[in-house]
Parts: C-alpha cells; sequence; structure tokens
C-alpha cells in the first residue's frame, strides 16, 4: 500500500464533505475562497515566500 495515494485519497474525502457543508449553508465557495485568497496576499504578504 502507498500511504501517501491513501492520505490523498482522505484528503479529497475531507474535501467532498466541506463542499457538500458549504452547500447545505448555503456558502459561496468562490467568495470564500476569493476571501482567503485577498487574505493570504494582503495580510500574508509576507509571511508566505
Amino acid at each position: 500500500m502507498r500511504p501517501w495515494a491513501t492520505f490523498g485519497e482522505e484528503i479529497g474525502d475531507l474535501l467532498f464533505v466541506l463542499v457538500c457543508l458549504a452547500n447545505s449553508q448555503g456558502i459561496d465557495l468562490d467568495e470564500s475562497w476569493a476571501a482567503v485568497m485577498k487574505k493570504v496576499y494582503v495580510r500574508d504578504k509576507d509571511r508566505w515566500k
């Protein structure tokens, strides 16, 4: 068994559940993603190189 392949599948499962949860709550993931990326590029611009 390749442990990273299994780990990747688990991350995929988490993403699926998060998308389902967001949809059930009426959350626009495009808007949420844009807000997070703005935060990363503006507030945290010197944190991540």
